[in-house]
């Protein structure tokens, strides 16, 4: 089965704006609880250049597809966003 998670960053604790969206491959029995079971996996927890403790935590599952088939060239996972925000000129 796919399913595609959502992680939210927290640096020392604090809650960020960035996301981190996971597309993953398991091979679970269709009774699985998901959830619990991506709750149930350790934080990923490192520290960054500034020696703060950064975390990626489980938010959601946003999507799960348990029997994938898939065509040639058919759209497997697909993001809609919004256009990127140029960086200001120095």
């Amino acid at each position: 089965m796919l399913l595609i998670a959502r992680f939210d960053c927290f640096v020392s604790g604090e809650q960020t704006d960035s996301v981190d969206y996971q597309v993953r491959s398991y091979d679970v029995p269709e009774q699985t609880d998901l959830d619990l079971m991506l709750r149930a996996e350790p934080i990923h927890r490192y520290q960054n250049e500034d020696d703060e403790e950064v975390e990626w935590r489980f938010a959601e599952i946003v999507a799960t597809e348990w029997s994938p088939r898939f065509d040639a060239g058919e759209e497997v996972i697909g993001f809609i966003t919004g256009r990127p925000v140029p960086a200001p000129a120095q």
